[in-house]
């Protein structure tokens, strides 16, 4: 019994931190139409203190901030802050179905990746279909028969730099924290993007209720990644997974009556295929568990 209750409530835990994204992604686009990512990242990734140091608190304060090894945690930090960046550039350009549609295709660069940085030994379904998300990602992008759009490439590089950060946090899980990790992801994004809103880019004034926007977000991103860090701690990941599918379902919900996206029919044919191949990858992942 207690089993199954962590379970719900890792579902719950789960969902509450990809609503936050999605709330946060739903500002941001709406904010970074007047601010850079740069600077919404440093304000957001400021704020997002908050919540860290709440949480820190109640985990048993600094002693979990401890490392091993610096270097990987600058690396990881790098690879964040890219991410991220990458990300809030691709909010201000594309459609939210869009946007998610690309996003959605982690776990695929995940897959690849694993076979090629971690040696791992995968079945040949699994290549198939590793293989079908990629195609949905080239039907989205259709190279040469589309307009050609900085925010979809800069989209992908944002995925690959997350799949990228995914191997490296999994790989060196045994001796560092996910609580380490954060913090000096945070941390580090904090001094890069002042450095650059400050000194490089140019600060641009906020409204008070502009700042307050920022400052919501800076607690609904810190907070999601918080959320799913504990939910993934309290139930094995393949029985999370689909709650994601939560957040692209509303993307394209919202895009639509918020933003007035309209997806186009290729926009649907290539997230149906990346939502078919990322299944078949997370039920693979479940079996070869058992």
């Amino acid at each position: 019994m207690n089993s199954i209750y962590q379970n719900y409530s890792a579902v719950i835990i789960c969902t509450f931190g990809w609503i936050c994204y999605l709330i946060n992604d739903l500002l941001i686009k709406h904010l970074s139409v007047t601010f850079s990512s740069v600077q919404l990242n440093f304000f957001n990734f400021s704020f997002g203190l908050i919540p860290f140091f709440i949480f820190l608190y109640y985990k048993g304060g600094f002693k979990n901030l401890r490392t091993k090894n610096y270097k990987i945690q600058i690396l990881s930090s790098l690879i964040r802050l890219i991410t991220t960046i990458c990300f809030f550039y691709a909010i201000s350009t594309l459609p939210l179905a869009e946007l998610y549609s690309v996003f959605f295709s982690i776990p695929i660069f995940v897959s690849l990746l694993s076979i090629i940085l971690l040696k791992e030994k995968i079945s040949f379904k699994t290549i198939f279909f590793i293989f079908i998300g990629f195609v949905g990602v080239l039907i989205i992008f259709r190279p040469g028969f589309k307009e050609f759009s900085p925010g979809l490439y800069v989209a992908l590089l944002a995925v690959s730099a997350y799949s990228l950060l995914h191997i490296l946090v999994r790989k060196h899980s045994n001796t560092e924290s996910p609580i380490a990790f954060t913090f000096y992801q945070i941390s580090l994004a904090i001094i890069v993007t002042g450095i650059l809103t400050f000194f490089v880019f140019g600060f641009k004034s906020y409204t008070m209720p502009q700042l307050i926007l920022n400052f919501i977000c800076g607690i609904l991103h810190i907070g999601a990644i918080l959320s799913l860090m504990i939910a993934y701690q309290m139930a094995e990941a393949h029985k999370l997974a689909y709650v994601q599918y939560i957040q692209i379902f509303l993307g394209f919900i919202l895009g639509y009556l918020i933003f007035n996206e309209v997806p186009g029919i290729f926009i649907y044919l290539g997230c149906s295929l990346i939502l078919i191949s990322v299944t078949f990858i997370v039920k693979e992942a479940k079996n070869s568990r058992l």
